[in-house]
Parts: C-alpha cells; structure tokens; sequence
C-alpha cells in the first residue's frame, strides 16, 4: 500500500467462510467478485483448521472462476516418519537458526506447529483433494515438508501461470520432490500428483 492501492485488487478481513455470495455482492468494493476469483492462494491456513483436505478444497473451490487457478502452499505430513522429522531438524537447525534466535524457534513450536501437525495431510491425501475438483495439478515448489502446487480445470491459463514462474532459489539440499522445474501440467484424472 505504500506504494498506492493497487486498482484492480480489494482485501477482505475476515475468515474466508465468511466470504459468501451475499456478503461479495452487498460489499461494493467486493461486489466485482460474487462471480468467483480469478486465482486463490491458500498458504498454510487449511492445516490450522482440519486435516480435511476434500472438504476444504470443495469448499474453497466454489468462489474460483471456470478456468481460475487455485494456489496451495501446505506443510505435508510424511509417509514415513523419521524423513519428516529429519527434514524439521534441517530447516530448524540449517535454516531457521540464520535468522532466529532459538528461543523464537521454540516459542514457535510450541505455540503453533503442534496445531499444524495435527491437521497435516499427506501429499497423496492431497493430492486425492485437488483430484476431485481438478483436472490439472503441477508442482511448483517444494522445500523441506513443504510443497507448492497449483491446480485448475483450464491446461492453457495453468501453463501460462507456470511459464512465468523463474525456477525456485532454494539449495539443493533442501529439495525433496524431484521434477518439479521446469513444470508441465498434468492430467489429475489419469495420473497421481
């Protein structure tokens, strides 16, 4: 904002469960939206709330536009659990601890990552989610326990959303997913994530 109100943006406070077709069409400046969004970013809210991704994803996926691009950053859990947990060790003690104090790091798990983990989805669990309202799924990203993915029922507005991305900067050590640069869609219907 200090650099003026971007003109094609609004931002609405509130929880997104809030954010219904009457509420969008009695907000004149949200008014422009009760037809749905053009992209939706969720960045680690689901794994706040529940580990039920289906019905989040559902949820969400009504107020996206036909051929809208839904965006998900996510904390996955791990199928096997000591790959998890040494990935935890790694971005607490090789990443966090450059720019942390480790009374921060800690005051942290204890006041938010125990929430997180409880409500944490496998990838495939996730995976099976976006499949059941997309036809398209790529992986944009991924470090540590994290992944990006994007996904939508339009190929073309996907691949052009993807082909603006430069490649992640994230060190090689802190990859796990491999393949995911350069990214290509694929088809959720016939292949898994």
């Amino acid at each position: 904002m200090a650099y003026g109100e971007p003109p094609h943006a609004e931002f609405f406070i509130g929880p997104f469960h809030r954010l219904t077709k009457d509420v969008l069409g009695s907000d004149q400046r949200l008014a422009k939206f009760t037809q749905g969004f053009d992209l939706i970013l969720e960045d680690t809210t689901f794994q706040m709330y529940s580990p039920n991704r289906l019905k989040q994803v559902e949820f969400v996926t009504q107020h996206l536009k036909k051929g809208g691009i839904f965006v998900f950053v996510e904390k996955f859990r791990g199928v096997d659990e000591g790959d998890y947990q040494r990935r935890e060790y790694q971005k607490d003690y090789g990443f966090k601890a450059r720019y942390f104090p480790q009374e921060e790091i800690d005051r942290k798990k204890t006041a938010v990552l125990g929430t997180m983990f409880n409500n944490e989805a496998t990838l495939e669990e996730m995976a099976r989610a976006v499949r059941a309202q997309f036809k398209h799924c790529v992986m944009t990203w991924n470090s540590g326990n994290f992944c990006s993915l994007a996904a939508s029922n339009s190929k073309e507005n996907l691949d052009l959303y993807v082909s603006q991305m430069p490649g992640p900067a994230i060190p090689h050590e802190y990859v796990y997913e491999a393949g995911i640069f350069p990214a290509s869609t694929i088809v959720m219907k016939e292949v898994p994530l």
